[in-house]
């Protein structure tokens, strides 16, 4: 008996222990007969007239870890699965373009997004519905992972006509005054907090920047009270591990309280930039102790045989 190969393997079973990818290999023990996205798979599809559900994340997210000990690990869910679609899995860090295409299909269906990001499809690839995490059990009004896909499938067996394919067009923003810009910016700021909006606070690097590139051509008292306060939130509070250094993902409250432990590269990058910006523009020695603590953190965790892995996990047996 020959192996099989990514040409003829069979397609009744879950291929992802053939990965290279992290990510992919976390679910390769699911009861769910997942793929990994080739031309074959999808062609597949189509010759089956099988939707499609591709599912994406990636090696460190903590709702892609509960999906994969739940939903895709409970047997009557996967067994639907298995008989109505074909079923994909994204590694977003080895496939960022077909990342980013569902990104934008979710973004444009429901104004927000986040992994894990289930997008249902039908057989020629036209995205139909798209969905972060979902229980595998209803709960009150939140539908099991299981009632979804029932429901998608009962939609497309109605026509598949009616779906037009998703152009993932991206239009450049129309140009904006620095002043409209600025103000819009400060409305936007959390005044009882610091950062900017009142639910989850994640570490708003752009706009970080752009003010502290605002500040260093134009003196600005408030602009200078909302840059600082938030650096200084971002410094002092929780988003900061002020054991090992660096910053965590995002604080899930509002006071930047309470931080995912989930640690990510280019968050590290982005504050390392921000904050070495924000002391040479202000002149105030914590940002350079705080750049110094980010140099630390990626010396002594992320750096590994002269190169950086990409994050850090914040999950211990499926809890975080």
């Amino acid at each position: 008996m020959t192996e099989p190969t990514p040409n003829n393997m069979t397609h009744t079973r879950n291929n992802l222990d053939r990965s290279s990818s992290p990510y992919l290999l976390q679910h390769s023990d699911n009861p769910v007969w997942w793929q990994e996205w080739t031309s074959e798979v999808t062609n597949l599809a189509l010759q089956e007239n099988k939707p499609m559900l591709v599912s994406v994340g990636y090696s460190t997210c903590h709702w892609c870890h509960v999906m994969a000990a739940e939903a895709f690990s409970d047997m009557e869910t996967a067994r639907y699965l298995n008989d109505n679609y074909v079923c994909i899995k994204i590694d977003r860090e080895q496939r960022p373009d077909i990342d980013q295409y569902m990104m934008h299909f979710m973004q444009a269906q429901s104004g927000s997004g986040g992994w894990p990001l289930n997008v249902f499809l039908t057989p020629d690839a036209k995205p139909v519905l798209a969905v972060t995490y979902a229980p595998v059990k209803s709960e009150g009004n939140r539908m099991s992972f299981m009632e979804i896909a029932i429901r998608v499938n009962e939609y497309l067996k109605a026509g598949t006509d009616k779906i037009h394919p998703f152009d993932a067009i991206e239009n450049d923003p129309p140009p904006v005054a620095e002043s409209e810009l600025t103000r819009d910016i400060a409305a936007y700021y959390d005044d009882e907090s610091a950062g900017f909006g009142n639910g989850q606070k994640f570490p708003p690097h752009s706009i970080l920047l752009y003010l502290l590139y605002h500040l260093s051509v134009k003196d600005d008292e408030e602009v200078k009270k909302i840059t600082t306060s938030t650096l200084d939130a971002i410094m002092t509070r929780g988003l900061t591990d002020h054991l090992q250094g660096g910053i965590f993902r995002y604080c899930v409250d509002r006071k930047w309280t309470i931080p995912h432990f989930e640690k990510m590269l280019y968050d590290q990058a982005l504050a390392l930039w921000t904050f070495s910006l924000a002391y040479k523009v202000t002149g105030k020695p914590d940002y350079k102790k705080m750049a110094g603590k980010i140099l630390k953190c990626l010396d002594e965790c992320f750096e590994k045989d002269g190169l950086y892995l990409t994050a850090f996990n914040a999950d211990t047996d499926h809890h975080e």
